[in-house]
């Protein structure tokens, strides 16, 4: 593929994804994966730069809650898309176990949701046990899982 049709296939995702445009979004995103774009790319130069720039407008003052709701929607069904891509050409045997999930009184799920694609992506199996997790729920996934790694997501501002 030339290094010009995949700069412009990965923008339209980029500027998609800061649309919030979920239709576009995922439509951009197959089209990529039709020309041999490696998932992981559209992952890192189309999904997580749009989600950045998202953030950046947040933080401006320019974005506001429902417009990162609508971007992150817009991800997350581009990221379903490309994690069967991901995951299915990695080793059967994972590398490691994690336990993730999202702290208690937290119910966003955004941050969480990309680094378990990411990690699974890498060859981990994940077991994610969701938002709003006590720390009880969390002790005892450890010691149910036996994981290597344990995760602990909470949104910062």
């Amino acid at each position: 593929m030339q290094e010009s049709n995949r700069s412009d296939s990965l923008e339209g995702v980029v500027q998609a994804v800061i649309e919030g445009d979920l239709e576009q979004t995922t439509q951009l995103t197959q089209l990529a994966l039709d020309e041999g774009i490696d998932p992981m790319d559209i992952f890192r130069l189309g999904l997580t730069p749009g989600m950045d720039v998202v953030g950046k407008k947040m933080q401006a003052g320019e974005y506001y809650i429902p417009e990162v709701l609508l971007s992150a929607r817009a991800m997350r069904a581009a990221s379903a898309l490309i994690k069967p891509k991901l995951t299915g050409a990695k080793a059967q045997r994972p590398i490691g176990r994690v336990v993730f999930g999202t702290v208690k009184d937290d119910l966003h799920d955004i941050g969480k949701n990309l680094v378990i694609m990411l990690l699974e992506g890498a060859g981990f199996q994940v077991i994610d046990i969701g938002t709003d997790i006590s720390t009880e729920t969390f002790v005892a996934a450890v010691q149910k899982e036996r994981p290597d790694i344990l995760g602990l997501s909470a949104l910062l501002s």
